[in-house]
């Protein structure tokens, strides 16, 4: 058996002194010693910084000047040559993913498949994303349906949040609640606040006896059926008085080529095709209001996380573009409007109306806002770039990023484990 020290045996373990001694070791070495920190969680989650940063000299990666005295690596090396094939005659592995990433042939590299027997692809928003942002993604999550096995907590609250703040409010705007809220300001609020806590005991959550849960929803219940500033869904509720009052109704939660055993009001799913592919979306869009008067219609689409209007113009994300399809297919005479309502945060970019997509009727293009500016996107370009992908999915052929694509594509990706990109 292990010896013991009689005079150590009853000292507890002390952990933080034990840290605070090698800190104080460390700190003497002064510049020899660099310390490490995360920004963000294993699901990309940003996390808080730590009181201690506050008295470093935080330096971040990005910013750090490269040492050209340091050799590339490898990997550094041979994505020089990102485009070309590169004689193997070693058998390396490496060069072999490469090599098989670049031609069209069933391999265990390359990312294809045998073709699919018919050219019809149904797909929804989600599942579009991957697409665009990855093939090799979309392989993973929608053909062969693979999840982390590792339980992720936080990721579940997080999904869960959103779905009873989306249940909330789409039972809220049926039972007529916006138009209550142009009548009724406080009524609406009151309206609201019940329908959360609905949703809370569907879910058996009591946020006033677990304060972990209370925190988690503080912004989004307290101070709400009183109408309080500080409450991100009275804010809402004072947005659509200001904003969104022209339009006199409204569909909420509204389905389209979904089952009709599970949503019965369901539209038909909105179709693209050309000759070599048919894409059928399905979905559901959150809240669309409309002015038939005008022959205007706005579509939103509520937010707990993170908007980014980049995303659509490098055409990695087809949410608002998808919903756009749907629109114009059933309201072919109106002037189309999309938007996020952003209810993440307080803070001043995280809550409110993210800025607005515009159509209108006889336009061939899409005006998406960023940077202060209106960006033209072509309609039928777009439809050309999701062809395109449909066409390679229906080929079975389900390639890594393209280069371009991999720093938003790869970030904080499920599936970076399996992924063929960083085999060697």
């Amino acid at each position: 058996s292990t010896a013991s020290n009689p005079f150590l045996n009853a000292i507890p373990s002390n952990k933080w002194s034990f840290s605070f001694m090698l800190l104080n070791h460390w700190s003497k070495l002064g510049e020899k010693v660099r310390y490490f920190a995360p920004e963000r969680d294993i699901d990309g989650t940003v996390l808080q910084p730590s009181t201690f940063l506050e008295i470093m000299n935080v330096v971040k990666s990005s910013d750090q000047p490269r040492n050209e005295d340091v050799p590339k690596s490898r990997k550094e090396h041979f994505q020089q040559y990102y485009h070309r094939v590169i004689e193997n005659p070693g058998n390396n592995r490496y060069l072999q993913r490469h090599n098989e990433f670049l031609q069209n042939e069933i391999s265990i590299f390359c990312g294809k498949t045998e073709k699919q027997e018919t050219s019809e692809l149904e797909i929804s928003a989600s599942k579009m994303d991957d697409l665009l942002k990855c093939p090799m993604k979309f392989w993973f999550s929608d053909r062969l349906k693979l999840k982390d096995i590792e339980f992720n907590e936080e990721q579940k609250k997080r999904q869960q949040r959103g779905n009873i703040i989306h249940k909330a409010l789409e039972n809220f705007g049926k039972e007529k609640g916006f138009e209550k809220n142009q009548r009724d300001f406080k009524q609406a609020c009151f309206l609201l606040s019940e329908k959360l806590e609905e949703e809370f005991k569907k879910y058996k959550i009591n946020p006033d006896e677990n304060l972990l849960m209370n925190n988690f929803f503080k912004i989004y219940r307290e101070g709400l059926r009183d109408g309080r500033e500080a409450n991100i869904l009275v804010r809402l509720l004072k947005w659509n008085r200001e904003f969104l009052s022209d339009f006199q109704e409204s569909e909420f939660e509204q389905a389209f080529g979904m089952k009709k055993k599970y949503h019965p009001n369901s539209w038909e799913a909105v179709e693209i095709k050309n000759d070599n592919a048919l894409l059928k979306f399905r979905g559901i869009i959150d809240k669309i209001l409309i002015n038939k008067e005008n022959k205007e219609m706005i579509a939103t689409d509520y937010k707990t996380g993170k908007v980014d209007y980049k995303d659509i113009l490098e055409k990695i994300s087809s949410q608002i573009i998808i919903y756009y399809f749907t629109l114009k297919e059933y309201f072919p005479e109106f002037d189309i409007r999309l938007t996020y309502e952003m209810i993440k945060s307080l803070k001043k970019k995280e809550y409110g109306i993210s800025g607005l997509i515009e159509n209108e009727k006889n336009s061939n293009f899409l005006l998406i806002p960023y940077n202060r500016k209106v960006v033209e996107m072509e309609i039928e370009e777009i439809q050309r770039h999701y062809l395109d992908l449909a066409k390679k999915v229906i080929s079975g052929y389900f390639h890594l990023a393209e280069k371009e694509k991999q720093e938003k594509a790869c970030k904080y990706c499920e599936f970076e484990r399996i992924c063929r990109k960083g085999c060697y």
